[in-house]
């Protein structure tokens, strides 16, 4: 009896890149909340970030729209956990977000 050994690659599917930490301080260095493709080809999306309180602070349609820490009316959002749904191509991720000054 003979066992045949193939060699083979995996192929890793694409998936988008969530970040759970950035820095809205200003120093251009990590100042935005922004979920990278990573490859994958995106055809819908969806993001919204909440408040612990369940208050909405921002949504968007838009992957290449990132959100820069500050509410609707312009305000920074103090240093915490926040949380955000994110739809991609029918695919929901929910997680939290850490914000540091």
């Amino acid at each position: 009896l003979g066992i045949l050994f193939s060699n083979y690659s995996q192929a890793q599917s694409a998936e988008p890149v969530l970040p759970n930490i950035f820095t809205p301080n200003e120093d251009t260095i990590n100042d935005e909340f922004r979920i990278m493709a990573n490859g994958v080809t995106v055809s819908s999306f969806s993001l919204k970030i909440y408040n612990r309180f369940g208050v909405l602070l921002f949504s968007s349609n838009n992957i290449n729209i990132s959100w820069d820490g500050r509410t609707n009316a312009g305000i920074k959002v103090p240093e915490g956990i926040y949380f955000y749904i994110a739809e991609i191509n029918g695919k929901k991720y929910n997680n939290t977000l850490m914000v540091v000054y």
